[in-house]
Parts: structure tokens; C-alpha cells; sequence
């Protein structure tokens, strides 16, 4: 198949360009890995990866670039995931509320270093377990 991509793409821009014959023996799997993004990509981009109603998406994994491919969930979320995506959510705006005072004395909560967590995460994890 050949590529609908536009050949001057280039895989870094510290590097010296690619030639042309270089250029024109990349496939699109490795044009789109030469990108520098992450998250889902573009169904026009998924399309030239192969099958057409398949989408995909890039992640990090410990410092590489994966194209991986998205597959939804085969059933809906529950009610009790439901109710935890909630819980969390309560707790993260409890967080953006707080004043800068309130939220230095989390930060200098010395049971924090216990667990080794900053205070965002110390305060999370109190009001996740209901503690707040």
C-alpha cells in the first residue's frame, strides 16, 4: 500500500534530514512513530495504518513511544465504578477548593512522610478512605 503521508516528515529535528530515498522507504507505521505525540490519534492517520474501522493511539511506556491499539471496553461501567469515578472526583474538587494555607498545612503534614506521598496525595488518599 502505498503511503498517503507527505514524505517530509522529519524523525527528529536535532538530526540531519532524511534523503529522499529515505523518506521514500519509511512505511506509515514508522512515520507516524517518527511523530512526537501521545494520546489517540486521528481516524484519517488510523485509516492508512491498515484497517479502516480501527482506531489507535500513543502511549509512553518508560520513556519509548508504543503505537498501540484501542480496543473499548466490552461492557459498561458499573455501578460501584461509577460511584468510585465519583467519589474521586469529590475528592479532587475538595482539593481545588481548599485556600493555599490549607492546602500548605497537607503539604507539611509530617504522617505524610510515612507513606512517602506530597500532600495532594496524602489529602486524596484521607478523603478516599473517608478519614475527612
Amino acid at each position: 500500500m502505498p503511503s498517503k503521508l507527505p514524505r517530509f516528515l522529519l524523525t527528529d529535528p536535532f538530526t540531519v534530514p532524511p534523503t529522499q530515498e529515505e523518506q521514500k522507504a519509511l512505511t506509515p507505521e514508522q512515520v507516524t512513530l517518527a511523530l512526537d505525540v501521545t494520546g489517540m490519534l486521528p481516524q484519517v492517520v488510523s485509516d492508512l495504518l491498515g484497517d479502516p474501522d480501527q482506531q489507535y493511539y500513543f502511549q509512553n511506556d518508560h520513556g519509548k513511544k508504543c503505537l498501540t491499539r484501542y480496543t473499548p471496553p466490552s461492557t459498561p461501567p458499573t455501578q460501584a465504578q461509577l460511584d468510585a469515578w465519583a467519589h474521586f472526583g469529590d475528592a479532587v474538587r475538595a482539593w481545588q477548593a481548599l485556600t493555599l494555607e490549607q492546602k500548605e498545612v497537607w503539604n507539611t503534614d509530617p504522617r505524610r512522610h510515612d507513606f512517602r506521598l506530597p500532600g495532594y496525595q496524602w489529602f486524596l488518599r484521607q478523603w478516599l478512605r473517608g478519614k475527612i
